[in-house]
């Protein structure tokens, strides 16, 4: 399965502008060009996760080398911001999705990640 696909459609949809989908092992399945999020990084969202998000209130989520204030986290979705900027994680059944959004893109950036999330559960992935 390519997973590229699916993140070109959510830079495409001018909600988003960088993107990335990562399995819940922490491999990388598909991104943007130049999103590098760190196997680091994705490997503190998964555990963040499990935690239900209570440490990311604290410290704040790493994405490609930039730190976000979380201002909503649980066990399924992540939403951090950092000036006008921000980034939303949501998980799937066997995935995530990052994308990071500009201050143009805040009002739907939430809903399209998170769209693409409940697409890949409702497909089992």
């Amino acid at each position: 399965m390519s997973w590229q696909p699916y993140v070109d459609s959510l830079v495409g949809s001018g909600n988003v502008a960088q993107a990335a989908i990562f399995g819940l092992d922490g491999t990388e399945l598909a991104t943007s060009p130049s999103f590098k999020v760190s196997a680091t990084e994705a490997k503190e969202i998964i555990a963040s996760f499990r935690d239900e998000g209570s440490t990311l209130y604290i410290l704040g989520v790493d994405v490609a080398g930039v730190k976000y204030e979380v201002f909503r986290a649980d066990t399924h979705f992540i939403h951090g911001v950092k000036n006008a900027t921000g980034v939303v994680v949501a998980k799937a059944e066997q995935c995530f999705v990052i994308g990071v959004y500009e201050e143009s893109m805040k009002a739907h950036a939430q809903q399209t990640i998170g769209a693409m999330a409940d697409f890949l559960l409702s497909n089992h992935q």
